[in-house]
């Protein structure tokens, strides 16, 4: 197999701890914030500031035994610390889901921001998700992003994301202003994940296609000379 041959084909080397960031993720705030609830006043801020020490501990550990961070752990820890702050700054419970339910729009913004900087989110952010911290595959990746029309893909899959997360913070919202906190609080990351996910997932697909399309063409291109 050659070497451009290879990134089209090859499997996501940090796949598995994504879905295991998902899954820590999905689960852990809601248990600590339905133990927490009883022992609170009913609009107390203090079970979601509690519920945050899922993903805080998830990042440090992973921090810790690989010394790499994947991309569900980079995005949970950043709204992890604005989730911090709005609870801290909000007056009621209600009041700090719905600054979390926002929290998903601004990530969009600088997204969407990125692009207009030169600078793409989505190329290191698949960097790290198809490679993980092996260096054969970052080199493979590597190369391929120099290809003829990757930079447009990135472009067009950062494009994607920050249009999916304002609408993620659009579904969120009503559900906070339809549902108990609790419940919001299963649900959001439920929603904010399982589209995180689908991202990523539709990103991988969507990459290997442009690849293997831009090799395609290439290889049907007449030599010049």
């Amino acid at each position: 197999m050659s070497l451009s041959e290879q990134p089209a084909r090859s499997k996501p080397a940090g796949l598995r701890a994504l879905i295991q960031s998902l899954l820590i993720n999905l689960l852990g705030p809601y248990i600590v914030y339905s133990l927490a609830e009883p022992h609170f006043p009913p609009d107390s801020t203090t079970p979601l500031l509690l519920s945050a020490i899922v993903p805080a501990v998830e990042f440090t550990i992973l921090y810790w035994r690989q010394r790499v961070i994947d991309v569900i752990a980079i995005i949970s820890f950043t709204q992890l610390l604005a989730g911090v702050a709005i609870t801290l700054l909000a007056h009621t419970a209600h009041a700090a889901i719905v600054g979390h339910a926002l929290m998903p729009a601004a990530l969009g913004l600088v997204f969407a921001l990125s692009i207009f900087t030169n600078q793409p989110l989505l190329k290191p952010l698949s960097r790290q998700t198809m490679a993980g911290n092996d260096k054969e595959r970052q080199a493979r990746f590597d190369e391929m992003a120099k290809k003829e029309g990757a930079r447009r893909v990135f472009i067009r899959l950062t494009w994607v994301w920050a249009v999916a997360q304002t609408f993620t913070s659009a579904i969120l919202l009503f559900l906070a202003d339809h549902l108990a906190n609790r419940y919001y609080v299963l649900a959001s990351p439920i929603i904010t994940y399982g589209i995180l996910g689908l991202l990523i997932w539709g990103g991988i697909v969507y990459g290997r296609r442009a690849v293997a399309a831009a090799m395609a063409r290439k290889e049907a291109a007449p030599p010049q000379g």
